[in-house]
């Protein structure tokens, strides 16, 4: 059985590492990025079932991401 995927958008290196630690000990396969940008190419290029995403971001913020997932998933639908 393939493992859920979990994509971790957190600028704060040491953060990301707990949460991608937690997750992954609960049998999650974790991508992190670090920026707004790569999160939203990341996330335009591979699926995922899950979205980790702070809202301070440098450059693109949080809920700009939020958004850009929201556009793509209301696409897939059509």
């Amino acid at each position: 059985m393939p493992k859920n995927r979990v994509i971790i958008v957190e600028d704060d290196k040491n953060i990301s590492k707990l949460v991608k630690y937690n997750f992954e000990k609960d049998g999650y396969d974790c991508t992190v990025v670090y920026n707004g940008e790569k999160a939203i190419e990341t996330i335009g290029s591979e699926p995922f079932d899950l979205a980790i995403v702070d809202i301070m971001l440098p450059g693109v913020d949080g809920l700009e991401v939020c958004r850009a997932i929201n556009r793509r998933m209301l696409r897939r639908k059509r």
